[in-house]
């Protein structure tokens, strides 16, 4: 069946993530520059090889623990969304030496995230977002999973 085309409506084509420049720039800089969050003194730590995941639309933000990767690097990463972005997170967080990780998600976008997560044999916990939004000080996304890791540590 074919349909026609009215010239007053919009063409939409099949959008290729693969060749968005928005996208690809994102993906580029998977290693994102940390924040000025306050390591919690008083806190003990109890999981030491914790992760935390900021959820979003665009964008997953990890954080690791600060010793648990190469002298100069950041321990806060930028993932895409997509299958092999999912899977390159997978990979980082077993490098890293990760075994639980929290991940805050206001969608559904947690899903996928906790399926792969779980099926390597991680630990996955989702942190409910009301509240966790409450606490002062938190104004990014890599403020946001630097705070959920030390939570969650």
């Amino acid at each position: 069946m074919v349909y026609a085309q009215r010239p007053d409506w919009p063409v939409f084509e099949k959008h290729k993530f693969n060749q968005d420049p928005v996208m690809a720039k994102k993906i580029q800089s998977s290693s994102v520059p940390t924040g000025s969050i306050k390591p919690a003194k008083q806190m003990p730590t109890v999981h030491p090889h914790a992760a935390g995941i900021d959820l979003g639309n665009a964008a997953h933000f990890v954080c690791v623990p600060v010793d648990s990767v190469p002298a100069g690097q950041t321990p806060v990463r930028q993932f895409g969304v997509f299958n092999p972005q999912l899977e390159a997170r997978v990979e980082w967080l077993q490098q890293c030496q990760v075994q639980t990780v929290a991940m805050e998600s206001t969608g559904v976008m947690w899903i996928p995230v906790f399926q792969k997560l779980e099926a390597a044999g991680l630990e996955v916990l989702l942190v409910n977002t009301k509240r966790l939004k409450h606490v002062p000080g938190r104004k990014s996304d890599v403020l946001d999973c630097q705070w959920i890791q030390q939570l969650h540590s």
